[in-house]
């Protein structure tokens, strides 16, 4: 990285609320763990990664344990493929959410996502083939 360049200036502790990665039912251009890598390269403090269908809150786990140096966080979004609007599965992703490994105290949850439908509200489904 090279020194003085103000856009990567402004990388330095910036958390990125809003990552699509894979596994994912769309094409993606890294995974998870690739897009902690990357975002840690450039000396960033958090990133929240987001999946359409289904929970990246417990896939965090795996992430946090190969990555280090950067807060990993998910969360899930509230489309068909977890019940829609559904308290319960805002309920099963705050518990996978974040918690100590042992050795790693417990971060506060100062960083929890749940994003309101969007793939499968009525406007976006007229368009798409995948809810």
């Amino acid at each position: 990285m090279r020194q003085g360049r103000a856009d990567l200036e402004l990388m330095q502790g910036a958390i990125d609320l809003h990552i699509h990665s894979a596994p994912s039912l769309f094409p993606r251009l890294v995974d998870h763990v690739e897009a902690a890598e990357g975002a840690r390269k450039y000396g960033m403090r958090a990133v929240v990664l987001k999946e359409h269908h289904g929970y990246t809150a417990d896939r965090m786990y795996f992430v946090r344990k190969l990555i280090n140096g950067i807060e990993v966080y998910g969360g899930v979004v509230l489309n068909n493929a977890v019940g829609g609007i559904n308290p319960f599965a805002v309920d099963a992703a705050i518990k996978l959410g974040p918690k100590s490994s042992g050795s790693q105290p417990c971060r506060p949850r100062t960083i929890w996502t749940k994003w309101v439908p969007r793939s499968s509200a009525s406007l976006c489904n007229k368009n798409q083939s995948i809810n």
